[in-house]
Protein backbone atom coordinates (compact mmCIF):
# COMPACT_ATOMS: atom_id res chain seq x y z
CA UNK A 1 0.00 0.00 0.00
CA UNK A 2 1.24 3.32 -0.88
CA UNK A 3 1.67 5.83 1.80
CA UNK A 4 1.31 9.54 0.16
CA UNK A 5 2.58 12.42 1.45
CA UNK A 6 1.55 15.34 -0.20
CA UNK A 7 3.77 18.50 -0.67
CA UNK A 8 3.46 22.00 0.25
CA UNK A 9 5.22 25.35 0.76
CA UNK A 10 8.65 24.07 0.27
CA UNK A 11 10.83 21.17 -1.64
CA UNK A 12 10.54 18.38 0.50
CA UNK A 13 13.97 16.43 0.74
CA UNK A 14 12.39 12.95 1.15
CA UNK A 15 9.01 11.22 0.46
CA UNK A 16 8.77 7.73 0.91
CA UNK A 17 6.33 4.59 -1.13
CA UNK A 18 6.84 1.50 1.09
CA UNK A 19 5.88 -0.09 -2.08
CA UNK A 20 7.63 -2.90 -4.33
CA UNK A 21 6.06 -1.70 -7.80
CA UNK A 22 8.48 1.44 -7.11
CA UNK A 23 11.36 0.36 -5.23
CA UNK A 24 14.81 0.75 -6.90
CA UNK A 25 13.41 2.86 -9.51
CA UNK A 26 15.12 6.04 -10.22
CA UNK A 27 13.48 8.62 -11.80
CA UNK A 28 13.79 12.35 -13.67
CA UNK A 29 11.39 14.55 -13.40
CA UNK A 30 11.28 17.50 -15.50
CA UNK A 31 8.71 20.58 -15.34
CA UNK A 32 8.88 23.89 -17.90
CA UNK A 33 5.12 24.83 -18.05
CA UNK A 34 5.87 28.08 -16.31
CA UNK A 35 8.86 30.72 -16.97
CA UNK A 36 11.39 28.77 -14.32
CA UNK A 37 11.24 25.33 -15.01
CA UNK A 38 12.92 22.77 -12.65
CA UNK A 39 14.14 19.32 -12.46
CA UNK A 40 14.10 16.68 -9.88
CA UNK A 41 16.00 13.36 -8.70
CA UNK A 42 13.85 11.15 -6.70
CA UNK A 43 14.84 7.27 -6.36
CA UNK A 44 12.41 4.41 -4.05
CA UNK A 45 9.91 6.82 -4.05
CA UNK A 46 11.80 9.08 -2.43
CA UNK A 47 12.66 12.83 -3.42
CA UNK A 48 16.77 12.67 -3.48
CA UNK A 49 17.46 16.20 -5.38
CA UNK A 50 15.26 19.34 -6.33
CA UNK A 51 16.35 21.98 -8.68
CA UNK A 52 14.74 24.92 -10.16
CA UNK A 53 16.09 26.34 -12.98
CA UNK A 54 18.11 29.40 -13.34
CA UNK A 55 14.99 32.35 -13.33
CA UNK A 56 16.82 34.74 -15.48
CA UNK A 57 16.98 32.22 -18.57
CA UNK A 58 14.41 30.27 -20.61
CA UNK A 59 14.47 27.06 -20.07
CA UNK A 60 15.19 25.95 -23.31
CA UNK A 61 18.79 27.35 -23.01
CA UNK A 62 19.52 26.00 -19.41
CA UNK A 63 17.25 22.76 -19.22
CA UNK A 64 19.80 19.97 -20.81
CA UNK A 65 23.11 21.90 -19.48
CA UNK A 66 21.27 21.84 -16.13
CA UNK A 67 20.62 18.15 -16.59
CA UNK A 68 24.06 17.41 -17.03
CA UNK A 69 25.86 19.21 -13.85
CA UNK A 70 22.80 18.25 -11.53
CA UNK A 71 23.42 14.11 -12.41
CA UNK A 72 26.94 14.73 -12.06
CA UNK A 73 27.30 16.68 -9.31
CA UNK A 74 24.73 13.82 -7.84
CA UNK A 75 26.91 11.32 -9.62
CA UNK A 76 23.54 9.89 -11.18
CA UNK A 77 24.35 8.48 -14.97
CA UNK A 78 21.73 9.07 -17.08
CA UNK A 79 22.23 5.79 -18.53
CA UNK A 80 21.16 3.87 -15.04
CA UNK A 81 17.97 6.02 -14.53
CA UNK A 82 14.79 4.15 -15.43
CA UNK A 83 12.45 6.29 -16.10
CA UNK A 84 11.89 10.55 -17.30
CA UNK A 85 8.55 12.29 -16.69
CA UNK A 86 7.24 15.49 -17.82
CA UNK A 87 4.51 17.78 -17.23
CA UNK A 88 2.42 17.80 -20.53
CA UNK A 89 0.02 20.23 -20.28
CA UNK A 90 -2.39 22.25 -20.12
CA UNK A 91 -0.31 25.33 -20.29
CA UNK A 92 1.69 27.11 -23.18
CA UNK A 93 3.30 25.10 -25.98
CA UNK A 94 6.05 27.81 -25.59
CA UNK A 95 6.70 26.16 -22.08
CA UNK A 96 5.73 22.50 -22.57
CA UNK A 97 7.65 22.10 -25.83
CA UNK A 98 10.79 22.33 -24.13
CA UNK A 99 10.28 19.67 -21.61
CA UNK A 100 8.58 17.28 -23.86
CA UNK A 101 11.01 17.43 -26.18
CA UNK A 102 14.34 16.59 -24.17
CA UNK A 103 12.07 14.02 -22.10
CA UNK A 104 11.27 12.38 -25.67
CA UNK A 105 14.90 12.84 -26.95
CA UNK A 106 16.16 11.33 -23.61
CA UNK A 107 13.76 8.51 -23.26
CA UNK A 108 13.86 7.56 -26.93
CA UNK A 109 17.73 7.63 -27.07
CA UNK A 110 18.39 5.93 -23.45
CA UNK A 111 15.41 3.18 -23.88
CA UNK A 112 13.77 4.20 -20.98
CA UNK A 113 10.43 4.45 -19.98
CA UNK A 114 8.76 8.01 -20.32
CA UNK A 115 6.00 9.22 -18.08
CA UNK A 116 3.22 11.93 -18.64
CA UNK A 117 2.08 13.83 -16.05
CA UNK A 118 -1.03 16.53 -16.15
CA UNK A 119 0.31 19.52 -15.20
CA UNK A 120 -3.06 20.83 -12.71
CA UNK A 121 -2.38 16.89 -11.11
CA UNK A 122 1.02 17.95 -10.03
CA UNK A 123 -0.26 21.18 -8.86
CA UNK A 124 -3.09 19.67 -6.60
CA UNK A 125 -1.00 17.49 -4.59
CA UNK A 126 1.31 19.90 -3.71
CA UNK A 127 -1.59 21.44 -1.84
CA UNK A 128 -2.29 20.35 2.24
CA UNK A 129 -5.59 21.00 2.31
CA UNK A 130 -8.31 18.00 2.94
CA UNK A 131 -11.48 18.84 1.07
CA UNK A 132 -12.10 19.71 -2.69
CA UNK A 133 -9.93 22.15 -4.50
CA UNK A 134 -10.06 23.83 -7.84
CA UNK A 135 -6.38 24.12 -9.89
CA UNK A 136 -6.45 26.70 -12.53
CA UNK A 137 -4.08 27.90 -15.14
CA UNK A 138 -4.29 30.77 -17.64
CA UNK A 139 -5.75 30.02 -20.87
CA UNK A 140 -5.50 32.84 -22.40
CA UNK A 141 -7.79 35.44 -23.95
CA UNK A 142 -9.43 35.67 -20.30
CA UNK A 143 -10.54 31.84 -20.22
CA UNK A 144 -8.60 29.69 -18.06
CA UNK A 145 -7.89 25.74 -17.76
CA UNK A 146 -9.84 24.00 -14.44
CA UNK A 147 -10.42 21.31 -13.09
CA UNK A 148 -11.60 19.97 -9.66
CA UNK A 149 -10.12 17.29 -6.75
CA UNK A 150 -11.33 15.87 -3.65
CA UNK A 151 -8.10 15.67 -1.38
CA UNK A 152 -8.22 12.83 1.68
CA UNK A 153 -5.46 12.92 3.98
CA UNK A 154 -2.92 9.53 3.20
CA UNK A 155 -4.07 9.63 -0.74
CA UNK A 156 -3.29 11.19 -4.14
CA UNK A 157 -5.60 13.76 -5.64
CA UNK A 158 -8.71 12.39 -7.24
CA UNK A 159 -9.91 14.51 -10.06
CA UNK A 160 -13.67 15.27 -9.78
CA UNK A 161 -14.04 16.99 -12.94
CA UNK A 162 -12.16 16.96 -16.43
CA UNK A 163 -9.90 19.61 -17.44
CA UNK A 164 -11.85 22.14 -18.54
CA UNK A 165 -11.59 25.66 -20.32
CA UNK A 166 -14.07 28.45 -19.17
CA UNK A 167 -14.24 32.11 -18.72
CA UNK A 168 -12.13 33.19 -15.93
CA UNK A 169 -14.86 35.56 -14.33
CA UNK A 170 -17.75 32.91 -14.99
CA UNK A 171 -15.21 30.06 -13.16
CA UNK A 172 -14.65 32.64 -10.03
CA UNK A 173 -18.86 33.36 -9.96
CA UNK A 174 -19.51 29.66 -10.30
CA UNK A 175 -16.75 28.35 -6.97
CA UNK A 176 -19.20 26.98 -4.01
CA UNK A 177 -18.11 28.27 -0.65
CA UNK A 178 -15.69 26.90 1.47
CA UNK A 179 -13.79 25.40 -1.26
CA UNK A 180 -9.92 26.04 -2.05
CA UNK A 181 -8.14 27.66 -4.97
CA UNK A 182 -5.12 27.01 -6.48
CA UNK A 183 -2.64 27.82 -9.60
CA UNK A 184 0.01 30.41 -11.04
CA UNK A 185 -3.04 32.44 -12.85
CA UNK A 186 -4.37 33.62 -9.42
CA UNK A 187 -1.40 36.21 -9.53
CA UNK A 188 -4.21 38.08 -11.26
CA UNK A 189 -6.90 36.74 -10.55
CA UNK A 190 -6.82 36.74 -6.79
CA UNK A 191 -8.62 39.79 -6.53
CA UNK A 192 -11.53 38.92 -8.23
CA UNK A 193 -12.37 35.60 -6.09
CA UNK A 194 -15.49 35.69 -4.11
CA UNK A 195 -14.60 36.48 -0.29
CA UNK A 196 -15.90 32.98 0.81
CA UNK A 197 -13.29 31.15 -1.39
CA UNK A 198 -9.98 30.03 0.45
CA UNK A 199 -6.64 30.64 -1.29
CA UNK A 200 -3.82 27.95 -1.51
CA UNK A 201 -0.29 29.19 -0.02
CA UNK A 202 1.27 31.02 -3.00
CA UNK A 203 4.81 29.28 -2.75
CA UNK A 204 2.09 26.01 -3.89
CA UNK A 205 0.60 27.88 -7.06
CA UNK A 206 3.22 27.16 -9.82
CA UNK A 207 3.97 23.15 -10.90
CA UNK A 208 7.21 21.69 -9.20
CA UNK A 209 9.53 19.06 -10.74
CA UNK A 210 9.89 17.33 -7.27
CA UNK A 211 5.55 16.88 -7.90
CA UNK A 212 5.78 15.39 -10.93
CA UNK A 213 8.51 13.05 -9.89
CA UNK A 214 6.09 12.16 -6.82
CA UNK A 215 3.79 10.88 -9.24
CA UNK A 216 5.41 9.65 -11.84
CA UNK A 217 6.50 6.86 -9.58
CA UNK A 218 3.29 5.31 -9.65
CA UNK A 219 1.97 6.12 -12.92
CA UNK A 220 1.91 4.01 -15.85
CA UNK A 221 4.48 4.39 -18.80
CA UNK A 222 3.47 5.44 -22.04
CA UNK A 223 3.75 2.78 -23.94
CA UNK A 224 6.79 4.28 -26.67
CA UNK A 225 9.16 7.81 -25.81
CA UNK A 226 7.57 9.12 -29.66
CA UNK A 227 4.01 8.81 -28.43
CA UNK A 228 4.70 11.92 -25.90
CA UNK A 229 3.04 14.94 -27.06
CA UNK A 230 1.44 17.66 -25.27
CA UNK A 231 -2.49 17.81 -24.29
CA UNK A 232 -4.49 19.21 -26.70
CA UNK A 233 -7.80 19.31 -25.81
CA UNK A 234 -10.33 20.27 -23.03
CA UNK A 235 -13.80 20.88 -22.64
CA UNK A 236 -15.29 23.96 -23.13
CA UNK A 237 -17.50 25.72 -21.05
CA UNK A 238 -19.68 27.93 -22.96
CA UNK A 239 -19.17 31.78 -21.89
CA UNK A 240 -23.40 32.38 -21.64
CA UNK A 241 -23.94 29.20 -19.53
CA UNK A 242 -24.42 27.62 -16.82
CA UNK A 243 -22.90 24.56 -15.20
CA UNK A 244 -25.87 22.13 -16.47
CA UNK A 245 -25.12 23.29 -19.66
CA UNK A 246 -23.43 20.45 -21.90
CA UNK A 247 -19.39 20.87 -22.43
CA UNK A 248 -18.05 20.81 -26.08
CA UNK A 249 -14.88 19.22 -27.04
CA UNK A 250 -12.22 21.70 -28.22
CA UNK A 251 -9.16 20.38 -30.12
CA UNK A 252 -6.07 22.03 -31.34
CA UNK A 253 -5.17 20.55 -35.19
CA UNK A 254 -2.29 18.19 -35.06
CA UNK A 255 -0.91 20.25 -37.66
CA UNK A 256 -0.99 23.09 -35.07
CA UNK A 257 0.22 20.69 -32.18
CA UNK A 258 3.46 20.07 -34.57
CA UNK A 259 3.93 23.33 -35.65
CA UNK A 260 4.34 24.40 -32.18
CA UNK A 261 7.03 21.35 -31.33
CA UNK A 262 8.95 21.65 -34.31
CA UNK A 263 9.54 25.40 -34.06
CA UNK A 264 13.14 26.40 -31.97
CA UNK A 265 13.67 22.96 -31.02
CA UNK A 266 17.31 23.29 -32.33
CA UNK A 267 19.01 24.34 -29.96
CA UNK A 268 17.08 21.94 -27.36
CA UNK A 269 18.07 18.93 -29.11
CA UNK A 270 21.88 20.08 -29.84
CA UNK A 271 22.11 20.41 -26.11
CA UNK A 272 20.62 17.20 -25.33
CA UNK A 273 23.24 15.58 -27.69
CA UNK A 274 26.20 17.20 -25.68
CA UNK A 275 24.17 15.19 -22.79
CA UNK A 276 23.68 11.46 -24.35
CA UNK A 277 25.87 11.72 -27.32
CA UNK A 278 22.36 11.56 -29.76
CA UNK A 279 23.79 11.07 -33.43
CA UNK A 280 21.18 13.74 -35.61
CA UNK A 281 20.72 10.80 -38.85
CA UNK A 282 17.21 9.82 -36.54
CA UNK A 283 14.29 11.22 -38.56
CA UNK A 284 13.18 14.70 -36.87
CA UNK A 285 9.28 14.18 -36.58
CA UNK A 286 10.57 10.89 -34.66
CA UNK A 287 12.32 12.66 -31.92
CA UNK A 288 10.32 15.79 -31.86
Amino acid sequence: MIIWVRLSNQPMSSTNFPNPRVRALRILAIETTERQGSIALSESGSLQYHHPLPADERSAATLAPEIKTLCAAHKWHLGNIDRFAVTTGPGSFTGLRVGIVTTKTLGYALGKDVVSINTLDAIAIQSNHTGELEVVMDAQRNEVFSRRYLLEEGKPPTPLTDVLIIDDQIWAEQLPAGIKVTGPVLKKLRETLPIHVDVENEANWAPRAESVALLAATAEPISSPLELMPIISAKVQPKKSTLKTKVKQKTVPANTQLKYLFANTKRTEDSIQNIVGINRTHDQAKLI
